[in-house]
């Protein structure tokens, strides 16, 4: 995935900018910082929320990279609680930009990278009109406008409306000669931008995860092992992971099938389905006691993910109609076990391209129940060349090297 301005280009001194403190905020910094290490010629600024500058700073590592050629901004709760996390907010994004060209300003940098540029795009988008006092880029988080087109995706009229807005939006983002690049975790999203003018702006970015150096057993796994059959979920546990269809499914598994299977589900258990979620795993174990249950109820450490991934047969993710990418791609593919997904959008066209494991429909419980049956019947398997490469590619490495290399200035 080549950038458009080249790799060999040195990038603009750049402030990279982000309010909010959930999500992958930490490890893309983390990332961002660990390439700036071997770029000592070229400064770096990042603004971030506190609580994420605070754990930088922690690190001794980024403590001595601070003294040399990086600048880390503590951004309160009062300037994340002044925009909504979502794109509909325009005025909140105009006070993000302009905010973004006052720290460009004060820190001497000629260029700004929205770390997460959905939050501010409609709000970028009207100030292509008025004007912009640096050159901006932004990491575009969720595009969906080529979903129907490029991935045969059923867009409900809402979605196919808001696909509308979005193109008309990106496309006038990448017209604009101040916004010289919009990257994507999408490695399918360049090519319905190809036939604009300035489409070689769209870059495709790797997504990734951040992989530990060593791994953990997590004390509550009880007799996971002992299954012939392993399948794991983490991360939060909630209704839009399709928890709910995935349990309906194993109601269907059969019995003799069900004895050599062992479920875990690790990561905190949203408050808004605990009720729910509860009372369906109990008569799901009235119904199936042969079934082994593990539910690990907390934050969950990186080297406790690894594990989990290594020693299964396969990770669950029937995400219900999930936009954009997943980390767990890349953690599976790290260790080279399938997983199962939904056929919806870029992680089922990911899945299905790179050899990653079995797509269903995963909104339909028996489609699931299927899905599993057949990772049943091959219990041995692992990736193969194709998505050992896909996680290969998919590292902490090249996202920082690919984001701060096409950052070079790029002009319509």
């Amino acid at each position: 995935m080549n950038s458009p301005t080249g790799s060999n280009l040195t990038a603009l001194p750049t402030l990279f900018f982000d309010p909010f403190r959930e999500g992958h905020r930490l490890s893309h910094a983390e990332a961002l910082l660990a390439d700036a290490e071997n770029r000592p010629a070229q400064g770096f600024t990042l603004a971030l929320h506190s609580d994420i500058v605070m754990r930088l700073r922690e690190n001794p590592r980024w403590q001595k990279l601070e003294q040399a050629n990086v600048t880390l901004i503590a951004l309160d709760d009062e300037v994340a609680r002044s925009v909504k996390a979502n794109n509909k907010d325009i005025a909140g994004g105009r006070r993000m930009i302009r905010l973004a060209e006052e720290l460009a300003q004060e820190h001497g940098c000629e260029h700004i990278h929205f770390l997460h540029l959905d939050t501010v795009i409609l709000a970028l988008f009207l100030a292509t009109f008025t004007g912009l006092k640096k050159t901006v880029s932004g990491m575009y988080m969720c595009p969906t406008e080529h979903y129907q087109k490029l991935f045969g995706a059923r867009l409900s009229c809402g979605e196919k409306l808001f696909a509308h807005v979005k193109k008309w939006v990106v496309s006038r983002l990448l017209s604009c000669a101040q916004v010289t690049a919009v990257h994507v975790f999408d490695e399918f999203c360049p090519a319905f931008y190809a036939g604009h003018r300035n489409g070689r702006k769209m870059v495709a970015i790797p997504d990734f995860a951040p992989m530990p150096s060593s791994e953990e057993r997590p004390d509550a796994v009880g007799n996971w092992l002992s299954a012939a059959n392993r399948f794991a979920m983490f991360g939060a546990i909630d209704a839009r992971k399709g928890i709910f269809p995935l349990i309906s499914a194993l109601q269907l598994m059969k019995p003799d099938v069900a004895k050599c299977v062992s479920i875990t589900f690790m990561g905190r258990v949203q408050a808004g389905i605990r009720a729910e979620f509860e009372a369906q795993l109990a008569s799901l174990r009235q119904t199936h006691p042969e079934l082994s249950v593990t539910v690990i109820d907390r934050f969950v450490d990186d080297e406790e993910i690894l594990w989990l991934c290594r020693n299964s047969t396969a990770i669950m993710m029937p995400y219900q109609r999930h936009r954009g990418s997943s980390g767990v791609l890349c953690w599976a593919a790290h260790v080279g076990i399938p997983v199962l997904a939904q056929s919806f959008g870029l992680i089922g066209r990911e899945v299905d391209e790179h050899g990653l494991g079995i797509t269903v429909d995963s909104e339909n419980p028996a489609a699931i129940a299927a899905g599993l049956e057949t990772l049943c019947s091959q219990p041995e398997k692992k990736l193969g060349p194709q998505g050992l490469a896909y996680g290969k590619r998919h590292t902490p490495e090249e996202f920082a090297r690919q984001t701060i290399e096409s950052l070079g200035g790029a002009t319509a």
